[in-house]
């Protein structure tokens, strides 16, 4: 008997069958070290048997900024773009720079929706804040404007 037979042979002998647990599996791997001589231990533990996974919450899962980006804004934009929302950010009236959270897996920038939806309502909070600002009506009076040579008699 060939190794991978032997080590499929104790793997069938180590499968139990539960039909609950059967519908709620998606995938099964079964991982064959490359020589069988090993102790039970350690074929126990290189054999990974259906676990069921809880669904992800697809608002916090990990994307490629790209992708998250795409998926709440609904329409392509740049990577040049997208980097500057994380690296500069957005300068809010008061000073301070709205950055786009990210994580870093390797080199990629990964955030999730519930971040640029956060994101994006931080920017559009401080673009009206800044635009009510200077829409504000002042009071002028008649005398004021003849001074300023802005009217004349």
């Amino acid at each position: 008997m060939g190794h991978f037979a032997a080590f499929a042979a104790f793997a069938a002998s180590r499968i139990i069958c539960d039909s609950s647990l059967l519908k709620s599996v998606k995938s099964v791997s079964i991982v064959c070290p490359r020589r069988f001589r090993s102790t039970q231990r350690q074929r126990e533990s290189n054999l990974a048997i259906a676990t069921a996974d809880p669904e992800p919450d697809p608002e916090n899962q990990l994307l490629p900024v790209n992708v998250a980006v795409r998926s709440v804004i609904q329409r392509k934009s740049s990577p040049s773009t997208t980097s500057r929302w994380y690296l500069k950010g957005f300068a809010c009236p008061d000073g301070t720079r709205c950055l786009l959270k990210v994580r870093y897996v390797g080199r990629t920038p990964h955030t999730t929706r519930a971040a640029v939806k956060e994101w994006v309502e931080a920017v559009t909070a401080a673009r009206l804040s800044k635009s009510s600002g200077a829409s504000e009506p002042v009071d002028v009076t008649e005398a004021e404007l003849r001074a300023a040579g802005l009217i004349s008699d």
